[in-house]
């Protein structure tokens, strides 16, 4: 019930802050990520923070979700990415951002 509920929150959110945001720069481009790995995969808000993210990016063509599973994190927490993971999301980042080019 409390996942749900969550992700119900966080999809409303973003459903709102994209839709505020495309009022004011209709062409504007929103790439939604987040560190799946976050607190050490212990956090039990990740998995409805991504779906909502990915729900976000099919529902808005202006959209994209950015997988970020797999990029190397600093233990123990997994909170932050290390300067090789940094740049392999930057990389994943700009291979999203090229996709809306076309």
């Amino acid at each position: 019930m409390e996942q749900h509920f969550h992700s119900t929150t966080v999809f409303s959110c973003l459903m709102l802050l994209t839709s505020s945001l495309h009022l004011v720069a209709p062409d504007l481009i929103a790439l939604l990520s987040v560190n799946t790995r976050f607190g050490n995969r212990q956090n039990p808000h990740i998995p409805g923070v991504i779906a909502a993210q990915k729900a976000i990016a099919q529902q808005d063509r202006r959209c994209a979700y950015v997988d970020t599973e797999g990029a190397e994190t600093l233990p123990p927490s997994h909170t932050h990415f290390t300067a090789k993971g940094t740049l392999d999301i930057g990389r994943r980042f700009a291979a999203a951002l090229l996709t809306f080019s076309n």
